[in-house]
């Protein structure tokens, strides 16, 4: 079994570019060649929620994939992952994001993930300033789909990584506690826009 980090690069025209949305996912099975298949189809769901929101990213933003990582040992692989290219036209303001929260089986924070989904074309933006219902709408099922192909999968799974036990002492959690990868269970999206600190410089 093998934890790996999966950066999802995405490139845009301005300051902050490129952002990245980091993933993990788990393997199962110790063989090299068997890994490498299991996690292309891991990466593979991830590939699919971005194409099913091409429409609302922006015709100048490409998305690709970084370098993938064995979490522990840092080793490397290889998979797939064919760049997705937005669609849409028109760019609302680059540090709006629409913010997926993944459920895992904990409701505590080391058990929740978060995705930013953007930058965003115009029409993902209500006049109001909120996200457009049927850009929320396709989300939340892009993501369930998501969630849905992980649980199915039975070789491995996408989920947060998170810290594995509580941590209830005074002061800062010290550094390397034990982490583990939770898998995915569910999704939530909530009807305003986050703000990626990262894309205001």
């Amino acid at each position: 079994m093998a934890i790996f980090r999966v950066p999802i690069n995405i490139s845009f025209p301005g300051a902050g570019s490129p952002g990245a949305n980091i993933w993990h996912i788990r393997t199962t099975d110790p063989v090299v060649v068997n890994e490498l298949v299991q996690a292309n189809a891991l990466i593979n769901y991830i590939h699919t929620f971005y194409v099913d929101l091409l429409a609302y990213f922006p015709n100048t933003t490409a998305i690709t994939l970084g370098t993938v990582v064995e979490e522990t040992t840092q080793r490397e692989i290889s998979p797939t992952f064919a760049t997705v290219a937005g669609t849409g036209t028109g760019s609302s303001p680059q540090a709006l994001a629409l913010v997926v929260t993944w459920k895992t089986s904990i409701a505590a924070r080391r058990g929740r993930g978060r995705t930013f989904v953007g930058p965003l074309n115009t029409g993902a933006v209500e006049s109001n300033g909120t996200p457009n219902e049927t850009f929320s709408s396709n989300a939340l099922l892009a993501a369930q789909n998501l969630v849905n192909s992980s649980m199915a999968y039975g070789n491995g799974a996408v989920g947060v990584w998170g810290y594995q036990n509580a941590w209830t002492e005074p002061g800062p959690r010290p550094s390397g506690q034990p982490r583990v990868l939770r898998d995915f269970t569910g999704r939530t999206i909530r009807d305003l826009f986050g703000i990626l600190r990262s894309r205001r410089d």
